[in-house]
């Protein structure tokens, strides 16, 4: 029997018993859905490939605690379910750390420079970063913005706030 013909579960079985081959297949026909999975979740690519390994590392490291009771492709999305989940509460940790270091510091260009908030940035629109740009770095007040802008002092409130509000969900 080839390996293209045998089940998911025979392949674990397989690889469980040291045939190399049978992960490769496993790997074959498994990697895209795990990548599709995670990338349904995650808009990083180097974090979707990074995480696409950690799925099969996982794999590989638990290949032993897998029973063919089970149906395969289940029991991989549960790995894949955890990583992601692994991946995503370190992520969290890694932004609470941020946003306390971000409070420490009352430089912009402190704040600017941290990887978050700068792709948090890209997706302002451009009146939104000028407001922004004169409230917080220049110390200019509505009124005064309001009048660089062209507009009234509270659309100028409103432009903060809702840029404010998109920098907090990024972060």
């Amino acid at each position: 029997m080839t390996k293209k013909a045998q089940s998911d579960e025979d392949l674990m079985q397989a690889y469980q018993g040291g045939d190399n081959l049978a992960f490769e297949e496993i790997y074959r026909r498994y990697s895209g859905k795990a990548y599709a999975y995670i990338s349904k979740r995650l808009f990083n690519r180097n974090e979707m490939d990074d995480l696409l390994q950690a799925i099969f590392l996982k794999l590989h490291k638990s290949r032993h605690l897998y029973s063919n009771k089970f149906l395969f492709a289940p029991w991989l999305f549960t790995i894949s379910r955890s990583v992601l989940l692994d991946h995503i509460k370190i992520k969290k940790s890694e932004k609470a750390t941020e946003s306390n270091q971000i409070e420490q510091h009352s430089s912009t260009d402190s704040i600017a420079s941290t990887e978050p908030i700068v792709n948090a940035l890209h997706e302002l629109s451009e009146s939104q970063l000028k407001a922004l740009e004169m409230r917080y770095r220049q110390g200019l007040d509505f009124s005064q913005i309001a009048e660089r802008l062209q507009t009234s002092s509270g659309n100028v409130r409103q432009l903060i706030s809702r840029a404010v509000r998109k920098l907090r969900r990024s972060i």
